[in-house]
């Protein structure tokens, strides 16, 4: 059982909208393997998740640079644009 809390449930039930019918993939960057949960329980401050299976599935990337683009709530604009500008 994995319990996501703060920043990480805002990110996953907020900005990206994951619905509590669909499966989700996470890494834990130690190892190669590839994480599938499902959703045990969601509330409105943690979601509790049910380990289905593992496989070894290595991702390298070709450089160095990612670009991660997300759905960011009005509150965290405030924080987050002084950042941009540099």
């Amino acid at each position: 059982v994995l319990k996501i809390e703060g920043e990480s449930y805002i990110h996953l039930y907020r900005s990206r909208r994951i619905k509590s019918a669909s499966y989700l993939d996470l890494r834990n960057l130690k190892d190669g393997f590839l994480y599938t949960y499902e959703h045990a329980e969601i509330t409105k401050k943690h979601a509790l998740l049910k380990l289905v299976g593992a496989r070894l599935l290595e991702v390298m990337a070709n450089k160095k640079t990612h670009l991660i683009l997300s759905v960011i709530e009005i509150k965290s604009i405030e924080k987050i644009l002084p950042f941009l500008n540099q």
